[in-house]
């Protein structure tokens, strides 16, 4: 047999006011755990850390392919090229570089540009244009026709 809706209310209702009668002590029980679980982390030593770098070189030896002698030593792999372009563009790769051979000196004593400072670029409108945004660049958003 099915309890009554109103029962059924009145129940709901009854574990709400013992929730909002312990709301104090289920906060503190909740920020207890964090906190240990927080505390937990920071001590445990860090293990499981670990750092793989993988290169593809190329191989240089003859393949036998079906009774016949092919030289493989022109040819590259498109995995050996992409593994070749990481390893150069990798940030230490890249500082080593720099400071090897002293670049930011050298950029300094010739620099690529001169920054002249800045500039004003003159525009002219017609009389019915209205909405014209003040931009570095001319940018054409919010205009309207009068």
């Amino acid at each position: 047999m099915r309890p009554a809706n109103s029962e059924l209310q009145r129940h709901a209702l009854d574990y709400w006011q013992i929730a909002r009668n312990r709301l104090g002590l289920i906060f503190f029980t909740f920020l207890l755990v964090f906190v240990a679980a927080a505390l937990i982390t920071y001590i445990m030593p860090r293990k499981f850390r670990g750092h793989l770098e993988m290169v593809i070189q190329r191989n240089d030896e003859d393949v036998r392919v079906e009774g016949h002698q092919q030289d493989m030593g022109n040819t590259f792999s498109d995995s050996y090229f992409k593994t070749q372009f990481e390893s150069i563009t990798k940030r230490k790769t890249l500082d080593r570089v720099i400071d090897r051979l002293d670049l930011q000196k050298r950029w300094i004593e010739a620099p690529t540009h001169i920054n002249v400072g800045q500039w004003y670029q003159p525009s002219a409108l017609r009389k019915n244009i209205d909405g014209m945004m003040v931009a570095p660049v001319p940018v054409f958003w919010s205009i309207s026709k009068k």
